[in-house]
Order: C-alpha cells, then structure tokens, then sequence
C-alpha cells in the first residue's frame, strides 16, 4: 500500500497536476483590479466644477495609499498632456500643463477607498476632449481608461439694435454671444408667431459662439409694432422684446438733418483751418468724417441726406 501511495504522490502526471493547481489558483496574484469610468460622455458647464469619475473595481480598498500612483493625462489624437499626478501619498505636479494648473484635485480623503476621480476647476470651453485616468497599485496592478468631456456654456440675453433699410424699411438685428454649442436664433411678433428672417450668422470667438439675426421691418405694417427676439438652447430660453413706432430714428428724417448739418460746418471749419496752417486739409477732413459716421451709427441712421434737385 504504501509503494501504491508513493506511486500516487509522485507519478509525473500527479505532480504536473499539483502544478497546474499551484500556477492557476493558489499561486495567484491577489488584489487584482480595474479602472471604472462613467460609462459615456460627461457634460459641463463652462465656468462650473466638474467631477470626472475613475474609480477602481474589484478591490474595496488600496493596502497601501502611499503604494498608489494615479495619472490623469488629457488625450490629442496620438499626444498625452499631464494634468494632474499622485505618487507616495501626495499631489506630483511639477510637469503639470500650465492650462491646469490650480484646478485639478484628486478627492485625497477617498483615494485609499479606491475613488481617484479627478475635480476640475471652473471649466472652459477649451477642456472639451477626451482624458485619460491611469493608477498603479505598486503590486503589478495598473490599469487606464478614458473619459469624455463636452462642455456647454451659456451665452449673453440677446440684444436688438436697429438699422435703417431704405425710406420705409428698419433692419432689427438681434445678437448674442458666449455660447457653446451654437443656439437657435428666431423672430416672434406679439402673439408670438414666427416671422420670416434672414438666415442666421454664426461666428466662432474665444469665448464661444456669437449668433446674430436680422428681420427686415416694414413701415406700412400694422399687425405688430412689438417683435421679440428668441435664443434657444438645450431647453434654454433667452428672449429681449423691441417696440417699433414712427418716432423710431430709422423712420424719421428729422433725426438726419442735424447730424449732416454739423459734420459739413465742422469740415468746412477744418478745411479752411488747415488751408491757414497748411496742408493737412484732406487729413483733417476725413477724421472729421469719421468722427460723424460714428455718430451716425450710434444713433441708428446712416450717414446720408436727400439731394435737392436744381430747379429747370
């Protein structure tokens, strides 16, 4: 029995199999774990705090916090930028982008728990991307996974200005501006229908998004003398009002006269100053121009005046 037993224990198949057991259970390495995400795209607001969420599953706790390295990189195509590293029990950020610098932190009283989501700081339109969260427990165990972030921003309320379109027409131009993504641009009358507007003009600036629109008024209209102006954004509504009347600049010529009368008194003033001293006549004359046509601007007419024709 005991040449059957040594047989058993030390036949080569039986020690194969001890083996086996010893390299794909009992050997094993412990505490293994894995990166979680948010599982889809993270949308804040440019200005406000946003947590981004990496936590490590499979593992209730770190055995060591000190042992645990954590690195958020953010992604540009092939290109990684550090933003924010923790190593030995403290934030390492000497090779830290300089566009982070301040507003990452790492939730330092949970990272023992496994929780290395990252806070940053009042956040800009240029944050939007794709970041990445890796750790490394000291043991062999480290891991990564992405993270997206889309920011929104919330523009300015729209405001209307006006311009003259010929004897009978004014041009209402609502603008707005801040915005990200780009919003909606609509003409309401008072009972709130819509009305027919030119297309609406986006440009790009650092700040966001600035949308304007124009609608055409005609004076022989008399179904509405108040038009609002309508920005839409992901549910959000900014909304100004406009009363138009007769009075209004654009519609009256006594508004005109003044202007032009001043701007010719002041350029033949300059003109004959210049003439005295000496040849800065035509230098003068068109600052003074310039000068006018801001006013003119400013007080919603252009810069004209009717011809008189001369008698036959």
């Amino acid at each position: 029995m005991m040449t059957g037993l040594s047989h058993f224990c030390f036949s080569p198949l039986t020690y194969l199999w001890i083996l086996f057991l010893c390299g794909g259970v009992a050997c094993a390495p412990t505490g293994n774990f894995k990166l979680v995400g948010p599982g889809g795209p993270l949308v804040a607001v440019a200005g406000q705090d946003l947590v981004l969420p990496c936590s490590l599953s499979g593992r209730d706790a770190v055995d060591d916090a000190e042992q645990l390295s954590v690195v958020w990189y953010r992604l540009k195509g092939s290109t990684q930028t550090h933003i924010h590293s923790h190593g030995d029990g403290k934030d390492q950020n000497e090779d830290q982008d300089p566009a982070y610098r301040g507003r990452t932190a790492l939730l330092l009283d949970e990272v023992a728990a496994g929780n290395v989501s990252l806070r940053l700081s009042a956040v800009r339109l240029s944050d939007a991307g794709r970041y990445q969260c890796t750790a490394d427990a000291g043991d062999g165990n480290h891991d990564n996974v992405d993270v997206e972030v889309q920011v929104e921003a919330i523009g300015t309320t729209p405001a209307i200005f006006t311009d003259r379109r010929g004897k009978t027409q004014l041009s209402l131009r609502c603008v707005s501006s801040g915005w990200s993504p780009a919003p909606a641009v609509d003409w309401l009358d008072a009972k709130g229908r819509s009305l027919p507007a030119e297309p609406t003009e986006t440009w790009l600036e650092p700040e966001g998004f600035r949308v304007e629109r124009r609608l055409l008024v005609d004076k022989k209209w008399n179904d509405s003398s108040s038009y609002h102006c309508k920005v839409s954004h992901m549910g959000l509504v900014k909304e100004t009002q406009k009363n138009v009347t007769d009075d209004e600049p654009a519609f009256n010529q006594k508004y005109i006269i003044p202007i032009v009368c001043s701007a010719v008194t002041a350029l033949v003033v300059v003109i004959t100053t210049s003439r005295r001293s000496g040849g800065l006549g035509e230098r003068g004359a068109r600052c003074v121009m310039r000068h006018f046509r801001g006013r003119a601007h400013r007080n919603e007419f252009p810069m004209t005046a009717p011809v008189a024709s001369r008698p036959s």
